[in-house]
């Protein structure tokens, strides 16, 4: 049985994943998605993917594509997250 703060995330996302669903055709089962998506937006999934290269914003952008294109979303960019300028 999944703990507290993990039921709350699961709820969290069954709700964003339905609200999407009634404007877009999401491309899986919504149980399926909601699934899929916890462990997209896992500290694993974050962790692994930051390991000593990248930065906060470029995890977020990746987990980001990953998650939309298991939506079956178009790419694009979150409002509000921008690039940096190289260094």
């Amino acid at each position: 049985m999944p703990r507290a703060r993990d039921q709350r995330r699961l709820d969290g996302l069954r709700v964003i994943v339905g609200r999407v669903s009634t404007e877009h055709r999401v491309a899986r089962p919504i149980d399926e998605a909601v699934d899929i998506l916890h462990a997209l937006t896992s500290f694993e999934m974050f962790d692994a993917l930051a390991g000593t290269r990248r930065k906060t914003g470029e995890v977020l952008g990746l987990i980001l594509q990953l998650v939309r294109a298991d939506l079956g979303l178009p790419a694009q960019r979150a409002k509000g997250l921008r690039r940096r300028k190289p260094r």
